[in-house]
């Protein structure tokens, strides 16, 4: 009787995720937040909590090879449009988006703050875009 409950519990409080979620919860911003800019893309910065970018840096990224980090993570995260994935953005990953992610962290174009104020669970993902408007951040927090 307690296994069944055990059981149910479980299925109704997990979830499954493509990869450690740290870096997914990344991507995940970043992409809800481009989902939201328009205009010509500048960079992508991060502000996020120190115990999410420990677990996010060393870890890899699924269809990626052997690639992992935090600023990558964002990359990946700007060129997958179907945030809807949730947790599971990385699922699916294309050798072509992985290149193009890459060469943005190459050229500088992520920066990644840790803000030492948080002690939960904070990302802000952000598209920096060239417009006259300021653009929407995205936030997950806990």
């Amino acid at each position: 009787m307690k296994e069944d409950k055990l059981l149910k519990l479980l299925k109704k409080n997990l979830l499954i995720a493509t990869g450690c979620t740290e870096p997914a919860s990344v991507g995940l911003c970043v992409s809800g937040a481009n989902s939201v800019s328009k205009g010509i893309f500048q960079s992508i910065r991060v502000v996020i909590d120190p115990g999410t970018y420990r677990n996010a840096s060393g870890v890899i990224i699924p269809g990626t090879g052997e690639m992992c980090g935090v600023e990558l993570a964002a990359a990946i995260g700007y060129f997958c449009s179907d945030y809807t994935k949730g947790i599971n953005i990385f699922s699916d990953l294309k050798e072509d988006l992985v290149k193009k992610a890459a060469r943005l962290v190459l050229e500088d174009k992520v920066d990644v703050v840790i803000d030492n104020s948080k002690d939960r669970l904070f990302i802000e993902g952000l598209s920096l875009i060239h417009i006259s408007e300021p653009t929407r951040p995205l936030y997950i927090s806990y």
